[in-house]
């Protein structure tokens, strides 16, 4: 039981030891300004990439007759506004009925 107990304490000291030189080397990265540099740069690069993918995968769904992304939220959009017109309508028609029968 205290070979155990041991052992634990043994495997706490390894992680805090290695969550210690972890976290060191992390903070002396991002604090590297030509580190930071770099990260933006193959950032931008792969906003431009999918960007661009974006844009090639709506031509060619338009070449091809298939909706896009923006195609889809728009009838969605167009959909939940039809619901709440037909919802509008329905409690109108109730109104009216109820007046007709008092």
């Amino acid at each position: 039981m205290s070979n155990d107990l041991t052992t634990f304490e043994l495997l706490k000291m390894l992680g805090m030891k290695s969550e210690a030189k972890f976290r060191n080397c992390i903070h002396s990265i991002l604090e590297d300004e030509d580190t930071i540099n770099l990260v933006k740069k193959v950032l931008h690069r792969h906003l431009n990439s999918v960007n661009l993918l974006q844009k090639n995968t709506e031509t060619i769904a338009q070449q091809l007759n298939l909706p896009t992304k923006k195609d889809v939220a728009n009838i969605a959009k167009l959909s939940i506004q039809i619901e709440e017109k037909i919802d509008e309508l329905e409690e109108k028609v109730q109104l009216l009925s109820e007046n007709a029968e008092n």
